[in-house]
């Protein structure tokens, strides 16, 4: 049997790593309490499940943990390729100078 494990990026990324803090860090009391009991955002899902991930923790708990890893890269260089490329009026892509 394969086992495949999803890897989202893009505008659903936030919600990808939401959720995967509700299945893989340990929380108590309240949902709120697996991203630091700070007011949800995709910015605090994402920041939270980055730190998860480099804990030892992550290791025992995430199934696919150096994959997940390795989509940290990728999703940070997607992020880094787009800041660094402004799109044009006619939709080309053009190198940001500076």
């Amino acid at each position: 049997m394969i086992k495949a494990y999803p890897n989202y990026s893009g505008p659903s990324y936030g919600l990808f790593c939401r959720y995967q803090l509700l299945r893989n860090k340990p929380w108590q009391h309240s949902v709120d309490n697996a991203w630091g009991d700070k007011e949800g955002s995709d910015s605090v899902y994402i920041d939270n499940w980055h730190s998860f991930l480099q804990t030892p923790n992550a290791k025992q708990f995430v199934p696919n943990w150096l994959q997940q890893i390795n989509s940290i890269s990728e999703y940070v260089n997607q992020i880094i390729d787009k800041d660094n490329f402004t799109e044009t009026d006619t939709g080309e892509r053009e190198l940001k100078s500076g």
